[in-house]
């Protein structure tokens, strides 16, 4: 659905996958009288294991897609996508563009009480140090530990609990977390769909970028006046996969705990 009225165009969310619906859920919450296209591109997931380059032209194809369905904004709701391709699709498109790394970042310095911050993060998230980086450049002083969880991501991704391997997988990766660290950042937007499990492991803070992504979206909508002001009625969202519709339709009800949700499928 196309609007002419620049604030009643929809925010655009994309992810590698089923992963970007954490921050969704969130904006939903915050925003729930906005329109929304989300696309998930689970058929090329998991994206942590591919190159820059293919990040890139897979990532930009989303969002050609999505600015030619008139988007006021796009919100990268993939840490994996935020470091290999954001600076591209900020510089190529003329829109508000988000990405959930620089409010993990800001949220985990605001918490930590004795400057110890792990990262857990698909293997490419952490082999471009862009959680490193962003912490350092505001306090050099942090102790950090970045943690690559090669399986996690495609676990959820074909569902959490149907292999025996998830639990004894997941705690593999959170005994590298140092015993002095009081914070983690979930540093894959898959990871939140696991928290409760996550926190049987870890009782220090755990940073989920999804709610201060929704309010940074929240701040630059306002701020540029263009939030929607049809306020009295229900959102339109349109859902698109790459993938197979009916196991995203499925992952997608779950997270969201409604029923009927259509989906439709898109070719990249």
């Amino acid at each position: 659905m196309l609007f002419c009225n620049e604030s009643e165009n929809s925010i655009g969310i994309f992810d590698s996958g089923i992963g970007g619906m954490t921050v969704f859920k969130e904006m939903l919450k915050i925003l729930p009288y906005e329109n929304y296209i989300y696309v998930g591109d689970s058929k090329n997931s998991p994206y942590g294991d591919r190159t820059t380059d293919d990040i890139k032209n897979l990532s930009l194809k989303i969002v050609d897609f999505l600015v030619s369905k008139n988007c006021k904004m796009i919100i990268i709701a993939c840490n994996t996508i935020a470091a290999a391709a954001f600076e591209d699709i900020k510089l190529k498109y003329d829109i508000p563009v988000i990405e959930v790394v620089s409010n993990s970042v800001n949220t985990a310095l605001s918490c930590t009480k004795n400057n110890t911050i792990s990262v857990v993060a698909t293997p490419f998230t952490v082999s471009t140090n862009i959680f490193a980086n962003k912490i350092r450049a505001i306090n050099a002083n942090i102790d950090i530990k970045q943690i690559p969880c090669k399986n996690l991501c495609p676990m959820i991704e074909e569902g959490w609990r149907s292999s025996e391997k998830h639990i004894p997988a997941l705690k593999e990766y959170l005994s590298e977390i140092p015993n002095n660290c009081d914070t983690i950042i979930l540093g894959c937007t898959h990871y939140p769909i696991i928290i409760e499990d996550i926190k049987k492991y870890f009782s220090g803070f755990i940073v989920d970028s999804a709610v201060e992504t929704s309010k940074e979206a929240f701040s630059i909508l306002n701020k540029s006046n263009i939030l929607n002001s049809k306020n009295n009625t229900s959102s339109n969202i349109e859902f698109y996969t790459t993938g197979d519709i009916n196991k995203f339709r499925q992952f997608t009800e779950n997270i969201l705990s409604t029923e009927r949700i259509f989906i439709k499928k898109l070719s990249l």
